[in-house]
């Protein structure tokens, strides 16, 4: 009897064989495709119909979770199940998905493939198995420590043998006879370069079927608290019908919530009416603070059967949207929720969103609206395990782009394959600036997008209100930093600097706690204006950051980044008449971040000589939007590869090799301590609410932190991800942040 799980409660034993598991696995896949509307909404939302037929994809589906862990029968992963049973750790060789891929292609199962579904979609099941766990590549797939090492025993004969009956629960033809047989680390990886020789790009329909194996493999896979059912079957099928009653359509009244937040009496302006009348993919290009997130809301009302998802490029704009727009039954959603659920029940507004121990929160599903980051989204085309689990929801579901203007290079890429992989999932994508090359790419991509724009001849965005004053150097630009004026500056070792000379200013950066974060973005959004005061920040004020200032300084930046910084000078309307904001211009020291190399200042030239034309001019929003469309493109090229077999989990954004997050030294002593407590604690519920506690704590003190060489070799500890800062080296205080040489 071939294993496929370690010991499990008594409730679970069913699904601990091989044989029991796949069973799990084939009955859950048959719910979700069967009997609840999520496969006919993924096979829609990703126009499979361009591929296959929907029988025909159910039956691909089907033989992919049939197989999904053929690999499981060998020496190696049978050993490791043994010695788990037993309290013991045994390192394996390799993955068992790649032995799953091996027996795939030998001859007799590439036969059996091709008179099953065709010799043309065999490889795609070979993908959707080999990718499931989304760890398809080296040296995931081999553990590197066992080069040279083997034979171990592959028992193919055993595995057909035992998963042969199983056969008829997806109505295919019998699998054949294999041989068991044996093989080393070296024939592993010699199957495995040559798999890759005959690599091929990605589409929609591998992708959906690498989806709905790590669906059904999770579903199959969940089992009850000790106590909480007697039965298998039973919890089945509570679980199936909850995600049933999830998914049942629901009508959500979108145009209340815009009305909600317009002064009484008044009516939307002519380019919101516009996003209400247009059914179908648009692009609101307007400027900051006129009304854009009003307009998408509208638009979202032509489909109030649709649930709509939110999103932005930041945890706290989507905290912050969140809290101006949400209604009973929305829902936050970020990497940090948990945290701000617990900052905002201190405050007394809400109640803790509990997570669920799989998807994300359960109550995503359910929720009329969810406002999430962007990358909780695109995390399923990054092939992020969690976002994938979200397709329940995204498949059926309108999504809202906000501030896609601030994705880096690699995003853009990211949101391109979303539009190409998902054609049938509405999208409003809204910016205050729009180049051209970035529009190409959305018109390539989603074919008729139907663009919008506030035309209003007495539109804020037409009132000239920006001035440029170029200035030689920071001292020059700081006598002018006078009440309610915001500095923006392009680093934190410069916002430091800057606040030693003005003390009584608020500093705010990415380089803080993040409870620390939300406590200074609430007193920005909250004081800033009321009580005239300094403000010296970097990029993450450039948007989403609803405050106006009378006057600002800023280094020269991207002329995208300048635009968005401008977005927080004289933005309210009583501001703009008789008021003209004055932005004090000058170079940086160095190009950090934008331009990490010794030829930086070739680019801000460039950025500096486009502002020139603007030298002490009077501008509007609208003058700078279009000189901004001018110019020709200097984003950096970021190449972005998804392949049928290479399956694994991708990051979202443009990474700096030495962008790390740190926890201080004395919170480690102080999260350790909290671990000791929740370990000696028998009552399980108590446990695990200590054990989250441990969770939240740690989302709260961590910090982000750009390492350089010399500090790495100072640092000796990790915990949970996360590099241990030595006291001494890292100084850290609630107003200024992280201090480090």
């Amino acid at each position: 009897m071939l294993l496929a799980k370690s010991k499990q409660p008594e409730v679970t034993v069913r699904g601990r064989t091989l044989y029991g598991h796949t069973l799990e696995v084939i009955l859950a896949a048959r719910h979700l495709l069967l009997h609840t509307t999520y496969g006919k909404d993924l096979y829609r939302a990703m126009h499979l119909n361009r591929f296959v037929t929907f029988k025909e994809w159910i039956k691909l589906c089907f033989v992919s979770v049939l197989c999904h862990d053929l690999g499981k029968a060998n020496e190696t992963f049978q050993a490791t199940i043994t010695a788990a049973d037993q309290g013991n750790r045994q390192w394996q060789a390799f993955r068992h998905e790649l032995i799953s891929g091996y027996l795939l292609c030998t001859p007799e199962m590439q036969a059996w493939g091709k008179r099953v579904v065709g010799g043309s979609h065999w490889p795609l099941i070979v993908g959707a198995v080999i990718g499931h766990h989304l760890k398809a590549v080296l040296p995931r797939l081999l553990n590197d420590d066992f080069a040279g090492s083997g034979p171990w025993g592959i028992y193919g004969g055993a595995a057909m043998n035992e998963l042969r009956p199983l056969c008829a629960e997806v109505e295919v033809d019998s699998f054949p006879n294999l041989t068991d047989t044996v093989l080393s680390y070296d024939d592993l990886e010699t199957f495995w370069m040559d798999l890759l020789d005959g690599d091929q790009p990605d589409t929609a329909l591998s992708r959906s079927l690498k989806y709905l194996v790590v669906l059904a493999d999770t579903f199959g896979s969940m089992a009850p608290k000790e106590g909480q059912f007697t039965d298998l079957d039973e919890y089945r099928l509570r679980l199936f019908s909850d995600i049933e009653l999830a998914l049942h359509p629901r009508y959500i009244d979108y145009e209340s919530r815009a009305r909600s937040k317009m002064p009484v009496g008044a009516v939307p302006f002519p380019f919101q009416e516009e996003a209400q009348r247009h059914k179908g993919d648009i692009i609101i290009d307007v400027g900051c603070g006129q009304g854009k997130t009003t307009g998408a809301l509208l638009w979202a009302s032509n489909e109030p059967s649709r649930p709509t998802v939110f999103t932005t490029p930041t945890m706290g704009a989507t905290t912050g949207l969140f809290l101006d727009y949400r209604q009973e039954g929305d829902t936050n959603r970020h990497s940090r929720t948990e945290v701000d659920s617990v900052l905002q029940m201190e405050q007394g507004e809400m109640t803790i969103v509990e997570e669920a121990e799989v998807i994300q929160a359960f109550n995503d599903l359910v929720a009329g609206t969810v406002y999430s980051t962007v990358d909780q989204v695109l995390g399923c085309i990054g092939y992020n395990r969690k976002s994938i689990l979200w397709l329940l929801r995204l498949a059926r579901s309108q999504i809202i782009f906000d501030e896609y203007h601030d994705y880096d290079a690699r995003l853009v890429q990211m949101y391109r394959e979303f539009l190409v992989n998902f054609p049938d999932v509405p999208v409003c994508t809204m910016t205050a600036t729009l180049p051209k090359h970035r529009v190409d790419i959305i018109k390539k991509s989603r074919p008729e997008p139907f663009f919008i724009h506030d035309n209003r001849m007495d539109s804020p965005a037409r009132v000239p209100k920006y001035k440029f004053q170029l200035v030689d150097n920071a001292s020059e630009a700081a006598k002018h930093f006078g009440p309610q004026c915001l500095w923006f500056l392009n680093t934190r070792k410069l916002v430091h600097q800057a606040a030693q000379d003005f003390p009584n200013s608020i500093t705010y950066h990415s380089g803080f706690k993040y409870s620390d974060r939300r406590r200074i973005q609430d007193l920005l959004m909250g004081h800033f204006e009321k009580d005239q005061l300094q403000a010296i920040v970097t990029q993450i004020c450039e948007t989403s950051t609803d405050i106006s200032a009378w006057n600002m300084l800023s280094t020269y930046a991207p002329p995208s980044a300048l635009i968005q910084r401008m977005g927080r000078l004289v933005r309210r309307l009583q501001d703009i008449r008789g008021h003209t904001g004055n932005i004090y211009l000058y170079m940086p020291p160095d190009g950090t971040p934008y331009i990490l190399s010794p030829h930086w200042k070739k680019y801000f030239e460039r950025w500096r000589k486009w502002v020139r034309q603007f030298e002490g001019k009077v501008v509007s929003q609208e003058d700078l939007a279009r000189a901004y469309r001018s110019l020709p493109s200097y984003e950096q090229k970021v190449p972005v590869e998804f392949n049928l077999y290479q399956t694994h989990r991708q990051s979202l954004r443009i990474q700096s090799a030495n962008a790390v997050t740190g926890i201080l030294e004395d919170d480690y002593r102080d999260l350790l301590a909290l671990e000791g407590v929740a370990k000696l604690e028998s009552d399980s519920e108590k446990q695990a609410a200590l054990w989250k506690g441990v969770r939240v704590q740690l989302q709260l003190v961590d910090i982000p932190l750009y390492l350089k060489a010399r500090h790495s070799k100072m640092i000796h500890q990790t915990y949970r991800g996360r590099v241990v800062l030595p006291r001494g080296v890292f100084h850290y205080s609630p107003k200024t942040g992280l201090h480090y040489d």
